[in-house]
């Protein structure tokens, strides 16, 4: 199972975002969970292992991690946020933890989504899933992101 967190402050982002979850992954109609903070898009593709991607302010991922985590629990846990400080301490909690790529200061940089084709702002890590169709989903998330735990 892979499921989609899509938080509330990119709201604005949110039909674009879920037609990328769905075009990355080949889904056709993911169940859709509304909930007050955030979104979540679920699709049954066949894994072996379950994967968490959340999407949204380091702020609202680490909330999501205290509050939430147990009822998304995975195997493996993909986070798209602004900075990658301030998860140390939800690690604990988690088997293995893909981040998106940041800069020296810790600062992932979104580009201008349009110029590669998307509605909103993209990060490298997102670019690089995308056009990677070689290899299974955990093979995809190893060549575009890093390893935080």
């Amino acid at each position: 199972m892979v499921t989609y967190i899509l938080f509330n402050k990119l709201q604005a982002e949110r039909e674009a975002r879920k037609q990328y979850f769905c075009s990355a992954l080949g889904v056709v109609a993911p169940i859709e969970e509304h909930h007050p903070d955030y979104v979540a898009y679920i699709s049954n593709l066949p894994t072996r292992q379950s994967f968490l991607f959340l999407c949204g302010h380091n702020w609202e991922v680490s909330r999501f991690l205290w509050l939430k985590y147990p009822e998304y629990h995975s195997d493996i846990t993909v986070i798209t946020s602004c900075k990658w400080r301030g998860f140390e301490a939800q690690m604990a909690q988690l088997q293995e933890v893909y981040f998106s790529e940041t800069d020296p200061c810790g600062q992932t940089r979104p580009r201008n989504g349009h110029s590669f084709g998307f509605a909103f702002d993209i990060t490298d890590s997102e670019l690089k899933f995308f056009n990677d169709s070689g290899g299974n989903l955990l093979h995809r998330i190893q060549h575009s992101y890093w390893k935080a735990a």
